[in-house]
């Protein structure tokens, strides 16, 4: 089996969970080259979105599809995941999210069990670690009438760092996971929610005239490369997906095809800034037609107003 083919067979049984789960689901498939595409799969449930990178290693997606995925991600409010069966040819367990440049790596088996709420141990950098139910942990500390100190000297930390364990949802290393393990037993620990990832758009003016123009008409803006549109961008619960046609024959209709599936999971709206010959496209694709991005700008700040488009 060719490398490629083994990516299509991951992908696909990334699509048959999230479908068992009931989410909708897109496969993205421009561009054609696998290694060129930041996003792979696109589900939605109940409005929540989840936007998946597949690889065969973590490693073979390049940190600018790591930062395209997350970008889009944060922009779009949705969850960024990479599904891949190896980190730097480490196998990855079912019950453990590698994390990388902030976006969650998990394998096939590892999608489900974070659908489950059932990933418990989190890799960072070459380190594990385990989320404490701090109010679990202090209710049986109580109930066994062990002090601060007793914890403490039992996990060779400070009284100060059992206090702050059992204040708050803490992460700690694996280390002093198994010693509170022993202690306590495996129900002080929290599954850790790789769906609940910061939604924070990104921060900058774009790098682009269409770009600095969305964030001028108040968008939080996501510039791409490697998927369909040219900038997915947000402004409260209004979504845009923005595609520019560059030249002739750069696959805009494909784009235009792919791009209007995705809106319609996302609920967004399409605006592709093209030729006159191209209104009809963007008609037939029920997208929005601009004749140039100062105009796509200034739809984008009407739609975030909730007013009517031309």
């Amino acid at each position: 089996m060719t490398g490629w083919e083994r990516v299509e067979e991951l992908a696909a049984r990334a699509e048959n969970i999230l479908r068992s789960h009931g989410y909708m689901v897109e496969r993205i498939g421009y561009p054609s080259e696998h290694d060129r595409r930041s996003i792979d799969l696109i589900a939605v449930k109940k409005g929540h979105g989840i936007f998946i990178k597949v690889a065969e290693d973590a490693e073979d997606v390049s940190q600018a599809d790591v930062r395209e995925l997350q970008s889009c991600s944060r922009v779009l409010r949705a969850s960024g995941l990479i599904v891949a069966e190896r980190e730097a040819g480490e196998e990855i367990d079912d019950i453990v999210a590698h994390e990388r440049m902030g976006v969650y790596v998990v394998s096939p088996g590892g999608l489900e069990a974070a659908l489950q709420r059932s990933i418990y141990v989190v890799k960072r950098q070459r380190s594990y670690y385990m989320m404490v139910d701090g109010a679990r942990l202090h209710e049986l500390r109580v109930s066994r009438g062990y002090s601060l100190g007793d914890v403490a000297s039992r996990l060779s930390v400070s009284r100060r760092s059992v206090y702050q364990y059992e204040q708050e949802e803490s992460m700690v290393s694996l280390p002093v996971a198994l010693r509170l393990m022993e202690l306590f037993g495996e129900e002080i620990f929290k599954p850790i929610d790789v769906m609940a990832q910061r939604f924070e758009p990104p921060r900058g003016q774009g790098r682009t005239k269409l770009g600095k123009l969305l964030s001028e008409a108040g968008m939080s803006v996501a510039e791409t490369r490697h998927i369909p549109p040219n900038a997915v961008a947000s402004s409260g619960d209004v979504r845009l997906i923005v595609i520019v046609e560059r030249r002739r024959g750069d696959d805009v209709e494909r784009r235009l095809e792919e791009g209007g599936r995705v809106a319609s999971k996302l609920e967004a709206h399409v605006i592709l800034v093209g030729r006159e010959a191209s209104r009809g496209l963007a008609e037939r694709y029920d997208a929005v037609y601009a004749a140039s991005v100062e105009e796509a700008a200034a739809i984008a700040r009407r739609l975030a107003r909730g007013e009517e488009t031309p």
